[in-house]
């Protein structure tokens, strides 16, 4: 989920729908899967943005590529934690 606007204008309430829907859903989903996935031997499929580390190619798009961003990590941060299951 994204809408295009300069840092200078991005309101609160967008920068907060933008990290809601992109990471933080994922993040508690992801939690609530775990007992499935271990049980089940389970993978976990993100799907992230080349946003997330181009940035600067598109502008008015900074907390979607943050968010982005984050999924990267989130990503590899499970692969670490979770990888023994």
């Amino acid at each position: 989920m994204g809408r295009p606007m300069p840092i200078s204008t991005e309101t609160e309430e967008n920068f907060d729908e933008i990290m809601n829907v992109n990471i933080k859903s994922e993040y508690f989903l992801t939690q609530l899967a775990i007992p499935y996935l271990k049980a089940k031997k389970g993978c976990i499929i993100n799907i992230s943005s080349v946003l997330s580390t181009v940035t600067s190619k598109i502008p008015g798009n900074c907390s979607y590529s943050m968010s982005k961003a984050a999924m990267d990590a989130f990503t590899r941060g499970l692969e670490h934690e979770l990888a023994p299951f």
